[in-house]
């Protein structure tokens, strides 16, 4: 693929985004391009306010590769950083981490090291040059925008929270309260000052640095309920009990986060595998809604599965990376 083609399928891709409505007033971090739906196998890009990040699922950083970043540095935006994606980056050494995610942009000039974007009119902090995830997970702002209008007044247990994106647009459309539970102490702080930036603090908003496989069982010992539990594990964990794995495991995990939700409540109900389809999440929470007990006590009013976002279009013949299925009781 040569320069001329890459130029012309990148300026494809921001009319596609225009015509989306991105940017705007209230959003200004999405997804420029997504691989093979945009034409260029092996990228994505990645837009926070005036800053490009470049993923490469490729194996090598070559010629045809760096062809693809110089590309990017000719559009209107400050700098540009990039992240070679290993295959299982849980297995990946500090210092190759480093290599594969310099923390500063290869071209044009780096974003502070703490920089604020925003999301359907709500602030939150990101870090470019900080590993290979940022803070914030771009696929998931459609699911983020319906907790948004489900919280007022509701509350919400949001589970591997990490930097608590939806705890913090949960808090900033007036719920009563949240909880926001992870095993990770340094992404919980960092979603304390996603909650800062909404102005919402205090009491009624709570963050648990435990392995949510433990607490689980005590909340529901406790019979705390919620109005929205919000269940988005990773594909793979270490826990006190030994290995979790999302193809084994999502069904357990699933029956007691539903055994969590209120009378009239709502699960949220996420699976970021991309082995595993919608099918076999829609398996997954049949068994866990059979193994809840609710078919009787607390029928099932309504499944519904909703697809990424449009600038996260899934690609043709590909299972889309990310499945997401709201249950109403």
């Amino acid at each position: 693929m040569n320069t001329d083609s890459i130029a012309g399928l990148l300026t494809e891709a921001q009319h596609k985004r225009r015509a989306l409505g991105l940017p705007n007033a209230a959003t200004n971090a999405y997804r420029l391009v997504h691989a093979e739906a945009d034409g260029i196998e092996g990228l994505t890009v990645d837009v926070y306010d005036r800053f490009l990040v470049a993923s490469l699922y490729t194996e090598e950083y070559g010629e045809r590769e760096q062809g693809w970043v110089r590309e990017l540095a000719t559009l209107d935006f400050a700098g540009v950083y990039v992240k070679r994606r290993p295959r299982q980056a849980n297995e990946l050494a500090e210092g190759e981490r480093r290599e594969r995610a310099p923390e500063q942009a290869v071209l044009g000039v780096s974003a502070p090291a703490s920089l604020v974007v925003m999301e359907n009119g709500v602030p939150f902090e990101v870090r470019l040059g900080d590993g290979l995830s940022t803070g914030l997970f771009l696929d998931q702002r459609d699911n983020r925008a319906r907790v948004m209008a489900f919280a007022p007044g509701k509350s919400v247990l949001n589970l591997f929270a990490y930097t608590c994106g939806f705890g913090a647009v949960a808090a900033a459309s007036s719920a009563s309260h949240t909880v926001n539970v992870d095993i990770a102490r340094n992404a919980l702080e960092r979603g304390r000052r996603n909650y800062e930036l909404t102005g919402n603090t205090g009491e009624a908003h709570t963050f648990l640095a435990r392995d949510v496989f433990e607490t689980l069982p005590k909340l529901a010992k406790r019979e705390q309920r919620f109005d929205l539990v919000i269940l988005d594990p990773p594909s793979y964990a270490s826990t006190r009990r030994g290995r979790f794995s999302v193809e084994r495991d999502y069904p357990e995990l699933a029956t007691i986060a539903i055994r969590l939700v209120a009378e009239g409540g709502s699960l949220l109900a996420c699976l970021n595998h991309h082995k595993l389809d919608q099918r076999a999440l829609a398996l997954a929470l049949d068994k866990a809604v059979s193994s809840a007990g609710n078919s009787a006590s607390r029928p099932v009013r309504e499944l519904e599965f909703v697809p990424p976002p449009a600038d996260h279009e899934p690609l043709r013949g590909r299972i889309p990376h990310l499945k997401s299925a709201w249950i109403r009781f």
